[in-house]
């Protein structure tokens, strides 16, 4: 993604909007929906831990509908106080008319500025979009992270307006699954919100699975994110995948043996593809 700060001073440019835009949510549609043309996104960086969707994850998400996607390092900027922040934006976007920011948004040192604010340092259009609610729940992308956490999927996808998704590189499991259970790719991530211990339907690139997260009780005791593709006996190798999570079938709990492991995966298999093909039957 192109540097904002590095973009010519000849631009085109007349309306942006400015925001992290982590998981790119229905909230966050409502900001997007109101540029027009000549427009650009100015996602800011924050290097935050515990993310929905990565940097690269939003400029896949955004670069087929909006060309014009800058990012913006949160520590070049957060010393400057809110009237030299706009008057950055003025001397790179020189035609800028319209600035559009989202209920929450706040700039300056100490994030001590409002979208409010925006308007005593900025003579064009500035349009700030009011909270966004789903259910009377407000959408913000805290809300939709702690709602992954618990596991509420089906509510966090709805809030999203897709199915919540992480990636990362496969790696070497136990070797049990494959010999003794149901054939998996084991995975190791960074940065997402993971969603809570236990068993979910999902799609692994697209195709069928059931994925398990947490720490396998019945056997290694170790943490693990897992995915058998449904209908795979054999799973060819991948450097890297995708999860998708639709819903959760049930929480992780120890089994007494292998035998009774195997019994409730082959039942969580059956759930899964039942969730999924309902799912798609419905799209």
């Amino acid at each position: 993604m192109k540097n904002f700060l590095s973009i010519p001073k000849n631009n085109n440019i007349t309306n942006i909007a400015i925001g992290k835009f982590d998981g790119i949510h229905l909230g966050h549609q409502q900001i997007l929906d109101s540029l027009r043309e000549n427009s650009a996104i100015i996602i800011i960086d924050n290097h935050t831990k515990d993310f929905l969707t990565s940097i690269n994850d939003r400029f896949l998400r955004l670069k087929n509908t909006y060309p014009n996607l800058y990012l913006l390092e949160l520590e070049s900027i957060k010393h400057l106080e809110g009237s030299a922040f706009i008057a950055m934006l003025l001397e790179l976007l020189p035609k800028l008319e319209t600035i559009v920011v989202g209920y929450d948004f706040r700039f300056g040192h100490n994030r001590g500025f409002s979208g409010n604010d925006i308007a005593n340092f900025f003579k064009g259009r500035v349009i700030i979009i009011p909270q966004v609610k789903y259910n009377e729940i407000p959408l913000h992308s805290s809300t939709i992270k702690d709602l992954i956490r618990h596991g509420d999927i089906a509510i966090s996808n709805a809030m999203l307006g897709w199915n919540y998704t992480i990636k990362g590189e496969v790696i070497k499991g136990q070797g049990l699954a494959s010999q003794k259970l149901f054939a998996t790719l084991n995975i190791q991530t960074s940065g997402y919100v993971l969603p809570s211990s236990g068993v979910y339907a999902s799609l692994t690139d697209d195709e069928m699975s059931v994925s398990f997260i947490g720490n396998r009780l019945s056997t290694d005791k170790q943490f693990a994110i897992e995915t058998h593709i449904i209908g795979k006996a054999h799973i060819p190798h991948k450097h890297s995948i995708r999860i998708t999570f639709l819903k959760k079938i049930r929480d992780n709990r120890h089994f007494s043996d292998l035998q009774t492991l195997k019994a409730q995966i082959r039942q969580d298999i059956a759930q899964a593809k039942e969730i999924l093909e309902s799912s798609f039957h419905k799209s």
